[in-house]
Protein backbone atom coordinates (compact mmCIF):
# COMPACT_ATOMS: atom_id res chain seq x y z
CA UNK A 1 0.00 0.00 0.00
CA UNK A 2 1.07 3.26 -0.96
CA UNK A 3 2.32 4.73 2.84
CA UNK A 4 1.34 8.58 1.77
CA UNK A 5 -2.34 7.56 1.77
CA UNK A 6 -2.41 7.05 4.98
CA UNK A 7 -0.10 9.62 6.33
CA UNK A 8 -1.43 12.18 4.04
CA UNK A 9 -4.23 12.24 1.68
CA UNK A 10 -6.72 9.69 2.78
CA UNK A 11 -9.76 11.77 5.90
CA UNK A 12 -9.16 11.21 8.89
CA UNK A 13 -12.30 9.64 9.58
CA UNK A 14 -11.62 6.84 6.85
CA UNK A 15 -10.88 2.97 7.86
CA UNK A 16 -7.69 1.37 6.87
CA UNK A 17 -5.88 -2.59 7.84
CA UNK A 18 -9.21 -3.85 7.23
CA UNK A 19 -11.65 -2.00 9.51
CA UNK A 20 -8.87 -2.84 11.89
CA UNK A 21 -7.95 1.02 12.54
CA UNK A 22 -9.04 4.15 11.84
CA UNK A 23 -6.32 6.88 9.88
CA UNK A 24 -6.57 9.07 12.91
CA UNK A 25 -5.98 6.17 15.10
CA UNK A 26 -2.96 5.35 12.78
CA UNK A 27 -1.79 8.99 12.85
CA UNK A 28 -1.87 9.45 16.47
CA UNK A 29 0.67 6.40 16.62
CA UNK A 30 2.91 8.54 14.02
CA UNK A 31 2.24 11.21 16.75
CA UNK A 32 3.28 9.30 19.60
CA UNK A 33 6.65 7.75 17.92
CA UNK A 34 7.77 10.97 17.12
CA UNK A 35 7.67 12.09 20.54
CA UNK A 36 9.43 8.93 21.75
CA UNK A 37 12.25 9.73 19.32
CA UNK A 38 12.46 13.54 19.90
CA UNK A 39 15.88 13.99 21.19
CA UNK A 40 15.31 17.43 22.30
CA UNK A 41 12.00 17.43 23.63
CA UNK A 42 10.97 21.24 23.30
CA UNK A 43 9.05 22.96 25.86
CA UNK A 44 7.13 25.29 23.94
CA UNK A 45 3.25 25.06 22.52
CA UNK A 46 2.35 22.47 20.14
CA UNK A 47 0.20 23.32 16.80
CA UNK A 48 -0.07 21.80 13.40
CA UNK A 49 -0.45 22.07 9.84
CA UNK A 50 -2.42 21.64 7.59
CA UNK A 51 -5.20 19.56 8.66
CA UNK A 52 -3.69 15.95 8.15
CA UNK A 53 -1.31 16.41 10.73
CA UNK A 54 -3.68 17.37 13.75
CA UNK A 55 -4.14 13.43 14.97
CA UNK A 56 0.38 13.28 15.03
CA UNK A 57 -0.12 16.68 16.81
CA UNK A 58 -2.73 14.61 19.63
CA UNK A 59 -0.79 11.76 19.63
CA UNK A 60 2.69 13.76 19.95
CA UNK A 61 0.93 16.29 22.83
CA UNK A 62 -0.30 13.59 24.66
CA UNK A 63 3.32 11.76 24.42
CA UNK A 64 4.57 14.56 26.12
CA UNK A 65 1.62 15.06 28.95
CA UNK A 66 0.43 18.25 27.11
CA UNK A 67 -2.61 19.27 24.45
CA UNK A 68 -2.02 20.43 20.95
CA UNK A 69 -3.35 23.89 19.94
CA UNK A 70 -6.53 24.10 17.65
CA UNK A 71 -5.85 28.13 17.57
CA UNK A 72 -2.71 29.26 16.85
CA UNK A 73 -2.92 28.82 12.49
CA UNK A 74 -6.22 27.79 11.39
CA UNK A 75 -7.33 26.78 7.90
CA UNK A 76 -10.25 29.14 6.52
CA UNK A 77 -10.65 27.98 3.19
CA UNK A 78 -10.93 24.01 2.30
CA UNK A 79 -8.29 23.91 -1.02
CA UNK A 80 -5.44 21.88 -1.51
CA UNK A 81 -2.39 23.44 -2.74
CA UNK A 82 -0.44 19.88 -3.37
CA UNK A 83 -2.18 19.45 -6.47
CA UNK A 84 -1.30 23.11 -8.21
CA UNK A 85 0.93 22.72 -11.31
CA UNK A 86 3.15 25.44 -10.48
CA UNK A 87 5.04 27.19 -7.14
CA UNK A 88 2.71 30.52 -7.79
CA UNK A 89 -0.35 28.91 -7.90
CA UNK A 90 0.93 26.70 -4.96
CA UNK A 91 1.39 29.88 -2.79
CA UNK A 92 -1.37 31.68 -3.97
CA UNK A 93 -3.37 29.11 -2.64
CA UNK A 94 -1.37 28.65 0.37
CA UNK A 95 -2.01 32.34 1.17
CA UNK A 96 -5.94 31.98 0.76
CA UNK A 97 -5.90 28.73 3.20
CA UNK A 98 -4.55 29.73 6.64
CA UNK A 99 -5.35 32.30 9.08
CA UNK A 100 -2.96 33.13 12.62
CA UNK A 101 -3.88 33.90 15.63
CA UNK A 102 -1.71 36.81 16.07
CA UNK A 103 -2.30 37.61 19.46
CA UNK A 104 -1.28 34.16 21.02
CA UNK A 105 1.56 33.66 18.60
CA UNK A 106 3.18 36.73 19.93
CA UNK A 107 2.83 35.43 23.65
CA UNK A 108 4.91 32.29 23.00
CA UNK A 109 8.54 32.12 23.45
CA UNK A 110 9.19 28.61 21.39
CA UNK A 111 6.57 26.56 19.14
CA UNK A 112 6.61 22.47 18.09
CA UNK A 113 5.02 22.69 14.62
CA UNK A 114 3.83 19.69 13.43
CA UNK A 115 3.50 18.39 9.52
CA UNK A 116 2.71 15.23 7.99
CA UNK A 117 5.30 15.91 5.34
CA UNK A 118 7.52 18.22 3.96
CA UNK A 119 7.17 17.61 -0.25
CA UNK A 120 7.93 21.43 -2.00
CA UNK A 121 8.69 23.10 1.48
CA UNK A 122 6.35 25.65 -0.01
CA UNK A 123 3.86 26.14 2.65
CA UNK A 124 6.06 25.25 5.35
CA UNK A 125 8.80 27.79 4.64
CA UNK A 126 5.35 30.46 3.66
CA UNK A 127 3.80 29.61 7.02
CA UNK A 128 7.56 30.14 9.20
CA UNK A 129 8.10 33.67 7.70
CA UNK A 130 4.52 34.76 8.38
CA UNK A 131 5.08 33.22 12.22
CA UNK A 132 8.55 35.28 12.23
CA UNK A 133 6.48 38.62 10.68
CA UNK A 134 4.50 38.30 14.13
CA UNK A 135 6.78 37.30 16.21
CA UNK A 136 10.69 37.63 15.81
CA UNK A 137 11.50 36.18 18.80
CA UNK A 138 9.73 32.64 18.36
CA UNK A 139 11.97 29.75 18.05
CA UNK A 140 10.25 26.93 15.82
CA UNK A 141 10.91 23.27 16.22
CA UNK A 142 9.75 21.52 13.18
CA UNK A 143 7.97 17.85 13.52
CA UNK A 144 7.16 15.60 10.35
CA UNK A 145 5.32 12.40 10.67
CA UNK A 146 6.79 10.83 7.59
CA UNK A 147 10.41 10.47 6.94
CA UNK A 148 11.94 12.54 4.29
CA UNK A 149 10.70 13.04 0.80
CA UNK A 150 13.70 11.90 -1.26
CA UNK A 151 12.29 10.43 -4.49
CA UNK A 152 9.64 10.97 -7.07
CA UNK A 153 6.57 8.70 -7.64
CA UNK A 154 5.77 6.36 -10.37
CA UNK A 155 2.33 5.36 -9.55
CA UNK A 156 0.69 8.28 -10.21
CA UNK A 157 0.96 10.48 -7.07
CA UNK A 158 2.10 14.09 -7.45
CA UNK A 159 5.90 13.38 -6.77
CA UNK A 160 8.75 14.79 -8.70
CA UNK A 161 12.35 14.30 -8.30
CA UNK A 162 13.11 17.46 -9.05
CA UNK A 163 11.16 19.21 -7.03
CA UNK A 164 11.30 17.16 -3.51
CA UNK A 165 13.38 19.88 -1.51
CA UNK A 166 15.06 16.95 0.95
CA UNK A 167 16.46 16.00 -2.31
CA UNK A 168 17.08 19.12 -3.84
CA UNK A 169 18.78 20.25 -0.52
CA UNK A 170 19.48 17.47 1.56
CA UNK A 171 17.03 17.06 4.60
CA UNK A 172 20.13 17.68 7.16
CA UNK A 173 19.80 21.14 5.44
CA UNK A 174 16.34 21.57 5.77
CA UNK A 175 16.56 23.06 9.35
CA UNK A 176 18.94 25.88 8.06
CA UNK A 177 16.45 26.01 4.99
CA UNK A 178 13.62 27.03 6.49
CA UNK A 179 15.40 28.80 9.36
CA UNK A 180 14.07 26.74 12.25
CA UNK A 181 15.42 25.73 15.60
CA UNK A 182 15.55 22.28 14.57
CA UNK A 183 13.89 19.36 12.49
CA UNK A 184 13.43 15.80 13.15
CA UNK A 185 11.44 13.67 10.59
CA UNK A 186 9.85 9.75 11.78
CA UNK A 187 12.09 7.24 11.07
CA UNK A 188 11.65 4.71 8.39
CA UNK A 189 12.06 1.66 9.93
CA UNK A 190 9.35 2.79 12.49
CA UNK A 191 6.84 3.77 9.75
CA UNK A 192 7.69 0.33 8.08
CA UNK A 193 6.60 -1.42 11.30
CA UNK A 194 3.92 0.69 12.08
CA UNK A 195 1.99 -0.71 8.88
CA UNK A 196 3.62 -4.11 9.69
CA UNK A 197 2.14 -4.24 13.01
CA UNK A 198 -1.51 -4.47 11.32
CA UNK A 199 -0.53 -6.30 8.85
CA UNK A 200 0.54 -4.11 5.79
CA UNK A 201 3.27 -3.90 3.40
CA UNK A 202 3.86 -0.64 2.81
CA UNK A 203 5.65 0.98 -0.25
CA UNK A 204 8.87 2.81 0.53
CA UNK A 205 10.14 4.50 -2.69
CA UNK A 206 9.56 7.63 -2.15
CA UNK A 207 11.31 7.50 0.95
CA UNK A 208 14.46 6.15 -1.15
CA UNK A 209 14.00 2.74 -0.27
CA UNK A 210 13.25 -0.27 -2.18
CA UNK A 211 11.87 -3.81 -1.72
CA UNK A 212 12.01 -6.62 -4.84
CA UNK A 213 8.15 -6.38 -4.93
CA UNK A 214 8.27 -2.73 -5.56
CA UNK A 215 11.93 -2.64 -7.50
CA UNK A 216 10.38 -4.89 -10.23
CA UNK A 217 7.14 -3.03 -10.49
CA UNK A 218 9.05 0.09 -11.04
CA UNK A 219 11.08 -1.48 -14.50
CA UNK A 220 8.36 -0.91 -16.67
Amino acid sequence: VCSMESIYFMKRDSIIFGGAISVHNFRYRIGMELARADLLKPAGAIAYVPESAKSMADGYAAAMGKTASDGLIVKIENIRSFIENSDDSRIGKIKRKFAFNIDDIRKLKELVLIDDSIVRGNTMRYLIQILYEINGDLRIHLRIGSPPLVKGCNFGIDLYDDELIASKIGHSNLAEYFKVASIEFLNLKKLNELFAEFGMNNCKWCFGEQDANTASTMEW
